[in-house]
């Protein structure tokens, strides 16, 4: 009884043997090669000018934009119309030395309300294109998962054009130069993450469906509007 139970426990161990060794190997005992790599693209700048939700941020943002300048052109008024009454009045004159305070008590609050403002705009910039980036992250990890992409690159769709110098020079130093259409994820990114948000923003995502793309980008050049910046390659 024992012998059997010995040859028994020796026939399971060899068989479990057997098996990692052909899950290993191939029929000849050769080691299996790991699975190809699967490369996909992905057009960022496309989908955030495509996007409903962005469309709708922006808007927002534009409208903060809007609130903080008119707020801004107030606090200039202001100080030019306490300069053009300081004229009417010389040097070292009550009248003159009270409006010059108050000159000067202005121009710090206008310089403070300019830091302040600025930075809280740029943090809700930067905050509405890194949430926007978290969710196309998690859309393109879906599809990875979903049909075995293991690599997903970023590049732009757009054609290389002699007429714009600059962006032919960016154009040129591309990482992706040949592509198969079917590696584009680009439209079914942005195809899943419309209809999420349609679904769970209800008329608000329709009307933005319905609107041209407003160019935007966190990145601005000097002296550039916030909001108003293409979004770079």
């Amino acid at each position: 009884m024992r012998k059997l139970i010995m040859t028994a426990t020796g026939l399971v161990c060899l068989a479990g043997v057997s098996y990692f060794i052909g899950t290993a190997s191939g029929e000849n005992g050769a080691p299996t090669p790991p699975p190809a790599h699967k490369v996909g693209l992905i057009d960022i700048g496309h989908i955030f000018n495509e996007y409903d939700k962005l469309k709708i941020l922006r808007e927002e943002f534009t409208a903060d934009w809007q609130e903080s300048e008119a707020q801004a052109k107030a606090h200039v008024q202001k100080i030019q119309s306490l300069q053009q009454e300081m004229k009417q009045f010389g040097e070292g004159t009550p009248e003159f030395a009270t409006r010059e305070k108050k000159f000067a008590t202005l121009t710090s609050e206008f310089e403070t309300f300019k830091k302040v403002t600025q930075k809280d705009l740029a943090r809700k910039e930067a905050k509405m294109y890194h949430t926007v980036y978290l969710e196309v992250q998690n859309e393109v990890d879906a599809l990875c998962k979903q049909y075995g992409f293991t690599l997903v690159l970023r590049f732009s769709r757009d054609e290389l054009n002699s007429a714009e110098p600059q962006k032919l020079a960016q154009g040129l130093s591309r990482t992706v130069i040949f592509h198969r259409p079917k590696d584009d994820l680009t439209t079914h990114v942005l195809k899943r993450l419309n209809e999420s948000y349609q679904q769970n923003a209800g008329p608000a995502a329709a009307g933005a469906a319905k609107k041209p793309a407003a160019a935007s980008g966190i990145k601005q050049t000097k002296g550039q509007k916030p909001g108003t910046g293409k979004v770079d390659e």
